[in-house]
């Protein structure tokens, strides 16, 4: 589990400016962005590995009701996992390289894992990158790991899905969640898959990412789980 969540934090499921790059070229071709992300980016995701595992089983299908206050920074709107589902407990943020996420931080995830270039700064100071937090999870074989963006504005959350569609559409490696403003991503590695959704919910983005055995016919239980995030978010105002 460990090495998986280093792998991780070398910039799964993307890498490579490959999102960033997809969502300004969504940018530019609505006349309201410049050309800032190089133009060999393509979608090169870290290879990962974790035990076999079967699909995980959610146990509830609404996400909970929040009784905290509003929320103040990203953290905040990140779904309590382990008391919405069953079978998932917390994996220490120093364990998984997780936690506040700066500029800094969400260029090196951009970067997946290669040298930070300022074209991979610029593209997130573009679409108005303000902060974000990451958090990680584990059923003791499956890997989940769930970052939150914070944009300045609602067009950064929605250019950075259709980012993720572009990329997909090129790759062929898409599916369509039945969450709204959202795009799904499975890609094969051996025996295990990297099953993703991005979700625009507001002013921000969730990134929810599951590894696990199996195949890319089905999407659970990331697919659950994504759509459990965004409800959770809409509900505290995100």
């Amino acid at each position: 589990m460990i090495d998986t969540l280093r792998r991780l934090d070398r910039g799964l499921p993307f890498g490579t400016g490959t999102v960033l790059a997809a969502t300004i070229g969504c940018l530019l071709a609505a006349g309201t962005a410049t050309a800032i992300v190089k133009d060999d980016g393509t979608a090169k995701p870290a290879a990962v590995r974790q035990s076999p595992s079967p699909t995980p089983t959610a146990s509830r299908t609404a996400a909970p009701t929040p009784t905290k206050a509003a929320p103040k920074v990203p953290a905040d709107f990140l779904l309590d996992v382990e008391s919405a589902l069953t079978g998932w407990g917390r994996v220490n943020d120093r364990v998984a390289a997780a936690g506040p996420m700066d500029l800094e931080d969400a260029a090196e995830i951009e970067a997946g894992g290669e040298k930070v270039e300022q074209e991979d700064r610029d593209a997130l100071i573009e679409l108005g990158y303000v902060r974000g937090h990451s958090r990680a999870w584990t059923d003791g074989e499956a890997t989940l790991v769930v970052f939150v963006y914070e944009w300045k504005g609602t067009n950064g959350p929605l250019t950075f899905v259709r980012g993720l569609e572009a990329i997909n559409k090129e790759t062929g490696t898409g599916w369509k969640p039945a969450t709204p403003r959202s795009a799904g991503g499975c890609r094969p590695q051996g025996d295990q898959v990297n099953d993703s959704v991005v979700t625009a919910v507001g002013k921000h983005s969730f990134l929810v990412v599951v590894l696990r055995t199996g195949s890319c016919t089905t999407h659970e239980p990331v697919a659950r789980i994504a759509d459990l995030q965004a409800k959770f978010a809409a509900t505290l105002g995100a």
